[in-house]
């Protein structure tokens, strides 16, 4: 384990969902130590602007829809920046990149030189999981750190 003296950089990812405010909240009360920092990633995904709309939409309401999306996602790192440097944690940065979410936060973490990601999941079962896909699933896989993935205690 890294020492404490000199911190650790820790890579948070988060969206809109209970579980990454479950997510943070384990972080503070379970694996924060001081001299952590901390990146906050988002990650925006094109289908999230409603497909159905993107595909009449003119150019002007396409980058509307663009800019909506931009600050929901600055909306979102804002409240997740101001926990964190509420609860007395150095949040080094918070990006946010358009992509897949687990390709995008593996490679936030790598960039960014994390010691260990932590991730909220929803608690899919095995064979949803197999054929929808999971973000924390695929960040476990082939993320090149070490993987927290915390289980919300929100009941479905």
């Amino acid at each position: 384990m890294a020492e404490a003296s000199k911190g650790r950089t820790v890579a948070i990812a988060v969206d809109q969902s209970e579980h990454s405010k479950g997510a943070v909240a384990f972080y503070l009360t379970k694996l924060r130590v001081p001299g952590d920092k901390v990146v906050v990633i988002h990650c925006q995904e094109w289908f999230n602007l409603d497909q159905a709309r993107l595909h009449y939409a003119s150019g002007a309401a396409f980058q509307e829809m663009i800019e909506q999306e931009d600050a929901r996602v600055e909306s979102c790192k804002l409240e997740y920046t101001t926990i964190l440097k509420d609860a007395g944690v150095d949040v080094l940065k918070s990006r946010s990149d358009w992509g897949k979410p687990g390709e995008i936060v593996c490679q936030v973490a790598k960039e960014e030189g994390c010691d260990f990601i932590v991730i909220g999941t929803r608690g899919q079962g095995k064979l949803r999981r197999t054929i929808m896909g999971s973000v924390s699933d695929y960040v476990i896989h082939h993320s090149e750190c070490p993987v927290v993935v915390c289980r919300s205690s929100h009941k479905h």
